[in-house]
């Protein structure tokens, strides 16, 4: 029926057709990775230990495995936007923490990266409740 007398779904009066083209807008073609390829790494990872009196720092909270040597700008961590209002806490190494990929850190998020960052083997936390790590200072956020 072309002119739509017999009723029911008239798929002449759509462009495109609704039902063999279901994503005008391509988006499901072009899906964008929210989180950086490679753990974040620009190049390779090395696995090295970190060994007591190493001062390392993070944004946000304990339950990740990300972390970078004191001192490390933030804009140079390429972190997700928002992180600077997260927890900013300084941490020691206080028992030797094996299998750690260092690596430089991926431009990613609209920053720069190239800074230098720690893909623990546990999260903060647990290496916190091992005595591998003491927390030294934390602030609510970064500044």
């Amino acid at each position: 029926d072309p002119i739509g007398l017999a009723g029911g779904e008239n798929l002449y009066a759509y462009a495109p057709n609704p039902l063999t083209w279901i994503d005008p807008l391509g988006l499901n073609k072009g899906l964008v990775t929210y989180w950086p390829p490679n753990n974040g790494a620009f190049g390779s990872e090395k696995v090295t230990i970190l060994e007591p009196g190493h001062v390392i720092d993070r944004y946000g909270y304990p339950g990740g495995k990300y972390t970078s040597p004191v001192g490390t700008p933030y804009s140079m961590r390429a972190l997700p936007p928002g992180t600077d209002s997260k927890p900013y806490t300084i941490y020691e190494v206080r028992k030797p923490i094996p299998n750690v990929l260092e690596s430089k850190i991926a431009p990613w998020f609209g920053e720069m990266g190239m800074g230098t960052q720690y893909l623990l083997p546990d999260s903060v936390k647990s290496l916190t409740d091992s005595g591998h790590l003491v927390e030294v200072r934390r602030r609510r956020q970064c500044g």
